[in-house]
């Protein structure tokens, strides 16, 4: 049984209009009522140990050693407690993964903001699951780290307040409480504001937690109006009127996601079938959640310890057949490269190097974009 750990971070307070910093004080962390403290960051997990890092984004493996397998590591963010990965399970479960000649060895599990991007950038890790943002982020400052797809193609995250709040909708909102600077968490609330009206950025301050169950005790305490929520906490929060839902990410914006399936050059130069057998293993693994959302929930469920029925419930809530979509679209790039502006990643007026950051030629001819 693998265990999992994340990285947690100190509380600060980012003003979008001044970017200044400091400390806030008086909230202390608290475990969720699903019980996910352990996966966010109680127990240990060492990234595995890297006899061939050369320092150049990620060892190939390729030792064929399983059956007629090629054995890697993946790196993830919050895996499994949150349904982003469940593919992964899935495929390991189902056999998908080694049906197309892949066996994942070893999974190490990150916080999110830059904790998945560095397993891949320094560590013996050839697949990732991380952030959009935070993985452009180390791709512009120079790391051979590609994004290959899409892990979810939709948002999963909202954003909650307290049930007695006054706080009715995102006009309403002078302060959101996330996990990290760069964390799909602050990109997702940066595109809702822009996109929605009578609200811009210079109205809101930012509260990086560090940690989900740290976003939910700044609701709670009054120091945030909202927080970010992420399935199957939401949907309980939700059910048991520990909080109202204020919005969606998805009522904004669609062509956004939390994470997004990166490799490094090594993998991709080097062992190109590897690459391709572990992408059309997770598109396989995707497809048969399409068709078989209980079984794949009760499969989530039994990984990260949940209720069955809740883990059911989440992903539901997440849309599967839209939110496993693994094809990037052009209008999800725009989004990212707005997000990056936001942070200082790229000038107001810079454009990513799509060519460079994607890499979807290893994607079935199907998939892949014809915009880049």
């Amino acid at each position: 049984m693998y265990t999992y750990s994340v990285l947690k971070t100190h509380m600060v307070k980012h003003s979008s209009n001044r970017r200044s910093f400091m400390k806030a004080s008086g909230t202390a962390g608290v475990a969720l009522s699903i019980g996910v403290t352990g996966c966010l960051g109680e127990e240990d997990t060492p990234t595995p140990d890297s006899d061939d890092d050369d320092g150049n984004g990620t060892s190939a493996n390729g030792n064929g050693g399983n059956g007629g397998t090629d054995s890697l590591s993946v790196g993830f963010s919050h895996y499994p407690v949150i349904p982003h990965g469940l593919p992964l399970t899935v495929g390991m479960e189902e056999g998908f993964f080694e049906d197309n000649g892949v066996s994942v060895d070893d999974i190490v599990s990150t916080d999110g903001g830059g904790g998945g991007v560095r397993t891949i950038t320094t560590g013996d890790i050839e697949v990732g699951m991380s952030p959009p943002n935070a993985t452009a982020q180390a791709f512009n400052q120079g790391a051979p780290l590609h994004i290959v797809g899409m892990a979810t193609a939709v948002p999963d995250i909202d954003y909650q307040t307290r049930v007695d709040s006054d706080i009715e909708e995102i006009q309403d909102v002078e302060t959101i409480a996330v996990t990290d600077p760069a964390s799909s968490g602050e990109a997702n609330a940066v595109l809702s504001i822009e996109a929605a009206d009578g609200i811009s950025l210079d109205d809101i301050e930012f509260l990086y937690t560090g940690g989900l169950g740290e976003v939910m005790s700044a609701v709670r305490e009054g120091i945030a109006d909202v927080g970010l929520n992420t399935n199957p906490t939401s949907t309980e929060m939700l059910r048991n009127e520990e909080t109202r839902r204020v919005w969606h990410t998805r009522d904004y914006v669609e062509e956004y996601t939390e994470d997004i399936l990166s490799m490094g050059n090594i993998i991709l130069d080097q062992e190109p079938e590897l690459a391709r057998g572990f992408l059309q293993g997770w598109i396989d693994s995707s497809e048969w959640i399409h068709d078989n959302v209980d079984e794949a929930g009760r499969l989530w469920a039994a990984e990260a310890d949940f209720d069955e029925e809740l883990a059911i419930a989440g992903l539901e809530d997440t849309q599967p057949e839209a939110f496993f979509q693994i094809g990037m679209s052009e209008e999800f790039a725009d989004n990212l490269e707005r997000v990056l502006q936001f942070d200082g990643t790229l000038e107001e007026d810079e454009e990513l190097e799509r060519e460079e950051l994607f890499r979807d030629e290893y994607l079935p001819e199907e998939y892949q974009s014809d915009w880049l």
